[in-house]
C-alpha cells in the first residue's frame, strides 16, 4: 500500500505512522471487537455536548475562531 504524503502537511509522529502503514508494520489486536467498542465509547464520550456556554467576544475574534475551526475540520 503506497500513498503519497506530498499533498499533506503532517507532523513527525503522523509521518512515522504513515511510514509504518506503508511498510505493513501494523498487527492485529486480540479481542478486536472489545477494543473497537471501547474506542467508539471513548469517541462518543469525547464528542458529547452536555454543557452550554455563552461568551461575548468581538466579531473579529469570532471570525478567527470560525476560520481556525474550518481549517481544523471542527465545528466552531
Amino acid at each position: 500500500m503506497k500513498t503519497s504524503n506530498k499533498s499533506f502537511d503532517i507532523e513527525k509522529y503522523e509521518h512515522e505512522i504513515l511510514k509504518d502503514l506503508e511498510n505493513d508494520k501494523f498487527i492485529s489486536v486480540k479481542r478486536k471487537d472489545k477494543v473497537m467498542a471501547a474506542a467508539k465509547q471513548a469517541a462518543d464520550n469525547y464528542t458529547k455536548r452536555d454543557n452550554r456556554v455563552n461568551v461575548r467576544i468581538s466579531g473579529a475574534d469570532l471570525n478567527l475562531i470560525r476560520k481556525t475551526a474550518l481549517l481544523e475540520g471542527l465545528p466552531y
